[in-house]
């Protein structure tokens, strides 16, 4: 049993280092209503900086934006109640839910959108340097 576990948890982890490479850009599978996902700044410094999150829809939708970290833990979810048509904007500072700075790393933005045709996830790799 603890060898199934040391597999899996080297696949994970396998998985992780592919989806954070340089060489593999986070192919994100985007259709309606959500066009487009990009932030800026990225990598950013969180003592200085801000990153802004930048996303596109084609239609209005339910929205939901939260950032995780590598284990899978929620680190911040943002409150959309609806996304309109168009460009929204949201900005993280690089802190937590409770208002503390992260680490400096690798974070996750998961963005899902909920809208006429269906569900849509996207996910981007957001770096945090000091």
């Amino acid at each position: 049993m603890k060898t199934k576990r040391v597999i899996g948890r080297a696949m994970v982890a396998a998985g992780l280092a592919a989806l954070l490479s340089a060489a593999l850009p986070l192919a994100v599978i985007v259709a309606a209503p959500l066009v487009s996902v990009i932030n800026y700044p990225n990598p950013f410094d969180n003592r200085s900086q801000v990153t802004r999150v930048n996303l596109d829809l084609s239609e209005d939708c339910e929205l939901s934006v939260s950032i995780y970290d590598l284990f899978g833990n929620v680190v911040r979810k943002f409150t959309v109640s609806k996304g309109r048509k168009g460009s929204q904007e949201i900005i993280w500072d690089g802190t937590d839910d409770g208002g503390t700075k992260v680490a400096k790393g690798g974070y996750l933005l998961v963005v899902r959108a909920t809208g006429d045709p269906g569900k849509i996830v996207a996910v981007r790799k957001i770096g945090v340097v000091h």
